[in-house]
């Protein structure tokens, strides 16, 4: 892997230890081997790995990943879901981004208006609210997770792409600095 995929997945991996080390009490879901090896080596307790490569994003991963997350948290193994990825902020810069998945906030639906004419007690939700939520969340959370898992695959395609053209301006400056000298060689010996 190049250079600069290696700074974006430490960034990654920096956040994360840091976080790990605010909750004593937290359980940790690691993708791929990068993480795996860098938790392990710290002896830093992983309570599950997904053995996917960030190369080959799919919808299916997407929802292995989310229903994992989302049955321990039915159950109470955890009341909060991170996800820590890597975001392109243009095509010269990533960064690692940190979000809580769940609990929803209500600032994540901040969008939904209620018409001004419409008093909130005339609001009925059929089927009930929980239904609807059972039904949301699930399909909020898988998309999510592809989004991440998307968005971290064009970080790592983008930061391979920019290392292989750095190292194709390095050779075609090697190749024009040795076919000068070459070509100063030559002046000298006809000379």
């Amino acid at each position: 892997s190049s250079a600069a995929s290696d700074v974006y997945k430490r960034q990654i991996l920096k956040i994360a230890e840091e976080e790990l080390a605010k909750h004593p009490k937290r359980q940790l879901y690691v993708l791929g081997e990068v993480g795996r090896h860098y938790f392990e080596e710290r002896g830093i307790e992983i309570n599950k790995q997904f053995h996917y490569t960030i190369q080959n994003p799919t919808l299916n991963r997407a929802r292995n990943i989310s229903e994992e997350l989302l049955e321990g948290y039915r159950q109470g193994d955890f009341d909060e879901i991170y996800i820590i990825y890597t975001s392109m902020v243009n095509a010269m810069q990533e960064e690692a981004e940190i979000l809580q998945l769940l609990p929803l906030k209500k600032a994540d639906f901040h969008n939904v208006e209620i018409p001004l004419d419409v008093r909130r007690e005339e609001l009925a939700l059929r089927p009930s609210a929980d239904a609807v939520m059972n039904r949301i969340v699930p399909d909020y959370v898988v998309g999510f997770v592809y989004g991440a898992l998307v968005e971290s695959f064009s970080c790592e395609q983008n930061a391979r792409m920019m290392a292989m053209d750095a190292a194709t301006d390095n050779a075609d400056a090697l190749l024009k600095d040795l076919n000068t000298m070459y070509n100063l060689s030559l002046i000298h010996i006809s000379e």
